[in-house]
């Protein structure tokens, strides 16, 4: 049977989690661990005897739930790939080829990335630095299967420019950032190209491009690129055909 004490512990570290969820305004998350942290430190103030300890935790219960509730009507801008319904999870076979299939060692590097920051944009940077300085782009090693899926950039260390998006976007949306693919046909430059690259939502929105070397596209070259953001759908879609090229 668990101590009031243990309970505590429980509490205090499920309101500190909470925190760190709104603080990245991943508002759907943090209400569910307010509430978590409420019911924690309403269990432990049930089984203490000190009258001072229990007037003490009954106000942290309450701030906890007043919190929760508090968030009830706000809309998460942060997306959690278990929680949040905007993404799904799929258990599919080992060889089903998918661009945007992941591995705990794409999920490793992502949290480490990121371990510290709580704001989505300085995530999203960290991420960035960490594919410029990781893969290169190249198509030396490509194998005959054609264009290669997020863990298969990683493995190889290397990437052509819609292939580093799929990683870029795995790694953003295991630190809970919003990503997309996005096909591009005119590049901020003016030049029409067969190109790709990753569309983040941190809230604000923008394009950035790990085989231009650019963060933010439009900040840095003054104009963006041209082209369309795909649903998850569209982008398998693309694959298939590039895959067999």
């Amino acid at each position: 049977m668990s101590t009031w004490l243990e309970h505590i512990k429980n509490a205090e570290w499920l309101a500190k989690r909470a925190l760190i969820c709104e603080q990245n305004r991943d508002f759907q998350q943090a209400r569910k661990l307010y509430t978590d942290a409420s019911n924690y430190f309403t269990r432990a103030v049930s089984i203490m005897d000190s009258k001072d300890f229990q007037r003490r935790y009954s106000r942290l219960a309450d701030l906890c739930g007043d919190k929760a509730r508090a968030l009830a009507s706000q809309q998460s801008q942060q997306l959690v790939l278990a929680d949040n319904p905007k993404y799904g999870t799929a258990i599919v076979e080992a060889n089903t080829r998918l661009p945007f299939r992941t591995n705990p060692q794409i999920k490793s590097i992502a949290e480490r990335c990121v371990a510290g920051k709580t704001n989505l944009e300085d995530r999203a940077r960290a991420i960035f630095d960490w594919l410029e300085n990781n893969i290169v782009y190249g198509k030396e090693r490509r194998s005959r299967a054609g264009y290669r899926m997020a863990h298969e950039v990683l493995k190889t260390g290397e990437g052509v420019c819609g292939e580093e998006a799929y990683l870029y976007i795995v790694m953003a949306r295991h630190a809970g950032i919003k990503a997309s693919y996005m096909s591009i046909r005119t590049d901020c430059y003016g030049k029409k190209v067969d190109h790709a690259c990753a569309r983040l939502f941190t809230p604000r929105e923008f394009s950035s491009d790990v085989a231009y070397h650019m963060f933010d596209v439009e900040k840095q070259a003054g104009k963006d690129h041209k082209g369309k953001v795909l649903t998850d759908e569209e982008a398998i879609d693309l694959f298939k055909q590039w895959r067999w090229k």
